[in-house]
Formats: structure tokens, sequence, C-alpha cells
């Protein structure tokens, strides 16, 4: 339900004493919503302190879609129901009524009025709707001599006239308009209660007196002060020759200089038309013409507001003298506004043209030109990171001191000593925000927004490359051992899997194979990082003269945060016992952010003294559900220890191959003990 109510319009007579007053009020919405209108005996307010006397229903009036709809729907399109709250009407209700049904209703005395909307026809429409309420009082006094022009300067020579409206009730104005003062010479009527008039067509430049009357049955207003106006002159600035010297502002907008032009009158000058604006061949009107002198700093902006009659202008400046001006720069268009000029030599006269855009119409506008005066300082900024202490300064080089005194991140200043200052130092992580202040005001500017997140990791480059051991069982979901936040390009060669055409944050990792380890799996597949899309590569050989043996990008199996699993594995890679492999790790494009690295066995080969006897492999290292063993003799036991020593898989295979379920345990490090040919060997393997 929407429930608004609106301002009023007055209209009335008075007579005898008394005077009866039209308020409206009105709302708008859906009509289905319902939209409600509510009038309460204290929104009567046109009556003052006058005592009313009887209050009626008058026009009611919907409007279809808009402010200025249709008004023939009522009726079938939607209707309204009118309860009536106190007075003589108290309990009346009206309902699915339109104008007819309410117009002339009596009131009096009313506490609420409700009109509800009701769609009719099933279809949700938008209505504006209003009632006018007949407010009949006692006047006592004539209303107050306060009736303003509304136009005073540049009047139109049409000669309509406008003015406000006056306080108290309002029968009549007497308009009397004269050349002098005190004369009546060129207009005088009753007019009713009206607020404009024409007067007749008026001659350009010429300044006229004018007395507005209010009256009503009560009385006449007393004392009413004469006001004047004057009509719209011809341009006198309409040649170079004749320019009016345009003052500027100091500052950063216009100021007490600005001044009022108008294209009234005008034709064209005969300068070589601009190469904007749409100038075209005027007859009738043309350009109008200022002179302006070059500040100091050579730079100043011009803006026009406040167009009257007009949609846009245009403008152009020149430099050198009447008779052999040439044109400097153009603009046109609102969006041209404010304009901004520099490289202008300081001292130097030059000339600005105003025109209508496609001079096609007369109006009038507002022009100004203002400057800043002090001189604005010019810098560079340097971020300088201190790794141990987790700190970054800000280095600010001046290239023009000009009026510059100090750098502030808006807590605190640092002083410019010679041509440098130095903001800071700041916590990796915080964004600082720095500004050059100035003697002067007008000259501040914002140098920037500056964010140092982290030194790069130690491992950014292949040399620093960190040695992770193989079986090590640190990744559990949970742990991160790596981040390549803030590393950059590599000089090696990407992975042949990566995206892109180079690494912009990859980090280096090694690992030695152990004795009997026949193959790895190479994973950052586990939750607990915040890199949630992984690129790695495994390298033989050594720096510079890498050789790539396997490279994985997307193919991790575990859903992260993101709910994709985009992470990098390689299962079962061939390495050979006892030789060092590198590890490129990046982010998916520029990605960065933690994660864990995990090398461990996949595949062995039993060494004890009875190798031929007891020989086996077991696959995969990690494991999520089963863990395969293959023998070449039978696997008579298999026993599993938590990291505790508790048992917590027993089984006899009794078989050459055996696949052991270990879904249901717990994620970490797990100790199987197997058995073959009353051999026992202990292997370390990994649930995810």
């Amino acid at each position: 339900m929407k429930k608004i109510t609106f301002l009023f319009l007055l209209l009335g007579i008075s007579f005898f004493g008394f005077s009866q007053v039209s308020q409206n009020f009105g709302t708008n919405g859906s009509d289905s919503s319902p939209t409600v209108l509510t009038i309460l005996n204290t929104d009567i307010t046109i009556n003052g302190t006058a005592p009313i006397t009887e209050i009626t229903l008058g026009n009611f009036t919907v409007h279809f879609g808009g402010p200025t709809g249709d008004t023939t729907y009522c009726g079938n399109y939607y209707n309204f129901d009118l309860l009536v709250v106190g007075g003589v009407a108290d309990g009346t209700s009206i309902l699915g009524g339109c104008d007819s049904d309410f117009n002339g209703l009596d009131i009096t005395g009313f506490t609420a009025i409700t009109i509800t909307s009701f769609d009719a026809d099933n279809w949700s429409d938008i209505i504006f709707f209003d009632i006018d309420l007949m407010v009949t009082f006692n006047l006592s006094s004539s209303p107050d001599c306060d009736a303003v022009l509304v136009d005073t300067e540049n009047v139109s020579l049409e000669g309509d006239l406008s003015w406000s409206a006056a306080t108290g009730v309002v029968d009549n104005y007497e308009v009397s308009v004269g050349t002098a003062s005190g004369l009546s010479d060129v207009y005088s009527e009753s007019l009713g209660n009206v607020l404009t008039t024409n007067i007749g067509v008026l001659p350009e430049g010429t300044t006229y007196y004018v007395t507005i009357t209010p009256s009503n049955s009560v009385g006449i207003a007393i004392d009413c002060t004469e006001q004047t106006f004057t009509t719209i002159s011809a341009a006198s600035n309409d040649d170079p020759t004749s320019a009016i010297a345009l003052i500027l502002d100091e500052g950063t907008d216009c100021g007490a200089n600005t001044i009022t032009g108008s294209n009234f009158g005008t034709t064209d000058s005969g300068v070589a038309a601009p190469s904007c604006g749409n100038y075209g061949t005027p007859t009738d009107k043309g350009d109008l013409w200022y002179t302006f002198v070059a500040p100091s700093s050579g730079e100043l902006t011009f803006n026009t507001s406040n167009l009257v009659d007009l949609v846009s202008v245009s403008g152009a400046y020149y430099s050198g003298t009447v008779g052999s001006l040439i044109e400097e720069g153009c603009t046109e268009f609102g969006s041209g506004w404010p304009w901004d000029l520099s490289g202008l030599t300081s001292g130097e006269t030059y000339y600005l043209r105003i025109w209508d855009y496609s001079n096609d119409e007369i109006g009038t506008f507002d022009l100004c030109g203002y400057y800043v005066a002090c001189t604005t300082g010019q810098a560079t900024v340097e971020t300088v990171s201190d790794c141990a202490a987790s700190t970054y300064s800000l280095n600010v080089t001046f290239s023009t001191v000009g009026d510059a005194t100090e750098v502030s991140d808006g807590t605190n200043s640092f002083a410019i000593s010679g041509s440098a200052a130095v903001a800071g130092p700041y916590a990796f992580g915080t964004t600082v925000t720095l500004e050059v202040v100035h003697t002067g005001s007008d000259c501040d500017f914002e140098l920037g927004t500056y964010l140092f997140e982290a030194c790069a990791p130690e491992n950014d480059d292949i040399a620093n490359a960190v040695a992770i051991a193989v079986d090590e069982g640190y990744c559990d979901g949970t742990n991160t051992n790596a981040n390549n936040i803030s590393a950059t390009n590599s000089a090696e060669a990407m992975g042949s899997c990566f995206q892109g055409t180079e690494t912009l944050s990859d980090v280096w990792f090694t690992f030695t194979v152990p004795a009997n380890v026949a193959t790895v799996d190479v994973s950052t597949d586990f939750t607990g990082g915040t890199l949630l899309d992984t690129e790695l590569a495994v390298y033989s050989g050594a720096p510079g003269n890498l050789v790539e043996i396997g490279c994985s990008q997307d193919d991790g199996v575990t859903d992260l945060s993101n709910g994709f699993s985009w992470n990098s594995l390689i299962n079962d890679l061939a390495v050979t016992a006892g030789e060092t492999y590198y590890i490129q790790i990046d982010g998916y494009t520029t990605q960065t952010g933690t994660f864990c690295l995990d090398i461990s066995t996949n595949q062995v080969l039993s060494t004890n003294s009875y190798e031929n006897e007891a020989a086996f492999t077991y696959y995969p290292n990690p494991v999520k559900n089963t863990l395969s063993l293959n023998a070449q003799k039978t696997i008579e036991q298999v026993s599993m220890f938590n990291m505790l020593g508790q048992e917590v898989l027993r089984a006899t295979p009794n078989t050459v191959d055996s696949d052991l379920d270990m879904s249901n345990l717990a994620t970490g490090a797990y100790f199987v003990k197997v058995t073959i040919a009353n051999v026992t060997e202990t292997i370390r393997v990994i649930k995810q």
C-alpha cells in the first residue's frame, strides 16, 4: 500500500467578507498496490487563522500513466473508494466512484478523508490523481503587497510579464506599467486572480516601471512598492573592435567577475568562421567578442552556465590583433565547458569569441574565466620496501616544487626537503593516498593511491629454489607452505601447459628422489590456500638448461572454496633415485596467493635382503580412497597404523594383488606394514 500526501494548489474567490478557496491534494502510484491519498483536517491551511464555515469536495481528476495522461479511464481501468471520518459526513463511504460520485459532498468538520485506488481490469496501471477541497471561511484582511516580478533584466521584447503570488487571498491584481516612475502610460489593467499578462511589443534596452496591487473583497493592498524591468538590448560587443574585457577570477571556479551575455541583435563579425561549433553563414545572428589577459601560469579555464533560450554555446580563442587574428583553440556543446586552456603567453591579450551553436537561437548565458594563482608542483612516486620489517615507504621526487610545501597521507604530513619527501613507513597491505599540499590550496592535488602487499618470496628466482622433502606429508587441507604473492617474472621458460605467453608470478622448488623410489606424485591439490588455480611444471637438468618432464594446470580433483578443482596434480611421474628435480609454480593468468606443495612416493621397489622374494609396489600416494598393492609373491598380511601407533586396518589378502579401502580413514599420514614370504616392510602413505 502506498500512502502519500502532496502539496496543494490554491484557487478561490472572496465576497462580502467571505472567501471560498480550492486547496488541492494529490498523489500517484499503482492502482493495484493500492495507492491511498489521505487528507487530515490539519492539512487545511489556506484559511490561516480564519474560522472555516464550510468544506465541500470539488473536482476529482485521475491521469493515466503520468501527471498529464488521459483522464477518461476512471470507471474502466480503475475506480476509487472514498471514506470520510468526522464532521457532517462522518461514516460516509462511496465505493467504486469517480469524479461525479464525489463532487459536491459536504465534509465540513471532517477529521480524515481517504481515497483508495481499486484495480478494475486486473491490470496494474500507474495513476496520478488529485482532488480539490473547496474551503469557505471568514475573510478578515486584504492581501499583502508582496507580489514580485519574475524577470527584471533582459526581458523579452514580446511584452510577457509574470509575478509571484501575493500573500493572502487575492481576487484581483491591478497592474500598471509606465515609462517613468509613477506613470501608467504603457499599460493599466485589472486582471483578476492571474499571475501573468502581456503588455504588448516593447522596444529594446528600455526600462519600465511596474506596480502590482493585489486586492480582495475586504480591501486593496496598500503601499505597494514600484518595481522596474529592462528589455533586452542588442549586444555592444558584436565585433572584435568592441570586445568586452573579461576579468578573470582567481581560484578554481567562477566568481564575482562572471558576466551575462546575450546574442540578441548580433551579426556576423566578418572574422573567418571558427573550426568548430557549426558557425554557418548567419544573417540575423552572429558572434560576441571578449578579451582576456593570460595569467602568469599560462593556464586558465572558461565556463558558461545558466543558458536561457539556448541549447548550447560554442567558443574559440585567438591570438594576434584585430584584422590578423589567429585561432588557437575551439570548443562546442555542453561537454566542451568548462574549457581548459594552457600554453598561453603570460601577460598577452587574447580574444574570445562566443556564439550560439548553429546560430539558430537567441538567448542569454553567463560567462566566466578563472585561474589558479599558485604554481603547482610536479612529482613522481617510487615504492621502497623493507622486507625485514614488513613495511614500505613512498619516495616522492619533485621535478618542479613550485609552491608545494609537503606531502600528506590524510593523517601525517611529510615535509619537502630540497626536491624530495619520504612518506611512511607503512605496514605491508596498507592502502595509502598521497596529496601534495601547497601554500595555496587551489594547487593541491592527489598524487595517487598506493598499496604494497608483500616482498617477493625468497624462491622468486630458481637460484633460491626451496627444497621440499619427498613424503613430508605436511599438506593436510589446512596447512600451506608457500605463496607467490608479489612474485615476479622468471628468467626460465614457462611450463608447456601454462596459460599466456610468459609467467608473471612464478616461484621455484626442488626435491631429491630418495632411494628405491620409482615414481612420485607432485600436487598442489589441497584446500586451505588462497591461490585457487595453480600451474605446475617439473624439470630435470639445471637452471638455464631445464628439461620439462611433467606439467599440470587444471588436473586437480579437490573442490576448492571457489567450487572448482583448478589446482595442479601430476600422478605417477617417473623419476630417478638420487636425482634432484625443479618445480615451477605459477598462478593462472595473474592470480597470486598461498598454497601447499606436496611430493609423495607413488611406486617403490622393496630393497631388503629378500628383494626377489618380497618385492612389491604400491600406489597411489597420496591416496584418496583405495591403496593398491602388487607383489611377485603372495601378500600374507597388511597392517596399517596412524601416527599415534594405533592399528586402524588389518588384512590377510593371500594374493599377489590387494586393494585396501582407506575411504573411512581420517586425512593424514599412516604407516603400512606389508608381510611377504615372512618378510615385513613398512611404508608411509598419505591419506587425502
